[in-house]
């Protein structure tokens, strides 16, 4: 297969899909060929990505319900649009929608209906814990690709500075070596992200930083 036709077979849903388990691709309300061009088709990177929204999703909506009876609207607003931009990455159009209207009524000073978003959130993360495989074991020192991780630190960098959810994408794909090069360090980045939180995430990548120096080779 030539370099053209191998970039077209990844762009094409049928493909993408097929690299997937056929109970993940049939968990209702995602659609897990959208989700995985959102991490340039790797399904690893997607299979973390899940793993993530469900570990620090799961729970959006109760937040959200307890930031509203504790009279903090703009923390409500905040988990609702996390919840929304999130869910559009791995691909859960229907759930992003609803999270989006409940968002846009808080904007407008209104109450939000949030149980369809609450029953829509917990049946996606039911489904996804029921459809993801086993996760992984990390990689060693060894896979560290230096200099192709620079460049992308400094983009997950500048996704976090943006809050722009595709940070958490980006994370997935460097998880492995960001884990072998940081070890136990790794830790605080990868729960601020897990929660979705990318401000803290911003912070603990700039603590991390001095820690990703290549060695000296001897």
């Amino acid at each position: 297969m030539s370099s053209t036709d191998a970039a077209a077979s990844v762009a094409r849903p049928e493909v993408l899909a097929g690299s997937l388990s056929e109970a993940l691709t049939a968990v209702p309300g995602l659609d897990a060929a959208a989700g995985l061009r959102r991490v340039l088709g790797q399904p690893e990177a997607y299979l973390k990505l899940l793993r993530r929204f469900v570990a620090g999703q799961a729970d959006a909506v109760a937040r959200a319900r307890a930031e509203l009876a504790a009279a903090r609207p703009a923390e409500a607003q905040r988990a609702l649009h996390t919840l929304k931009g999130t869910a559009a990455t791995i691909g859960a159009a229907d759930l992003a929608a609803q999270a989006g209207v409940a968002e846009l009524a808080l904007e407008q000073g209104r109450v939000p209906a949030l149980d369809s978003v609450e029953q829509a959130c917990a049946a996606l993360v039911l489904a996804l814990q029921a459809a993801l495989p086993a996760d992984e074991p990390a990689a060693s020192a060894s896979a560290i690709d230096w200099a192709g991780l620079r460049p992308q630190l400094a983009r997950l960098e500048s996704l976090l500075a943006d809050d722009d959810a595709e940070a958490v994408a980006l994370f997935q794909q460097l998880r492995p070596q960001l884990a072998a090069a940081l070890g136990a360090a790794l830790a605080p980045l990868e729960q601020a992200l897990a929660a979705y939180d990318l401000a803290q995430g911003l912070s603990a990548l700039r603590a991390a930083n001095p820690l990703l120096i290549e060695p000296e080779q001897t």
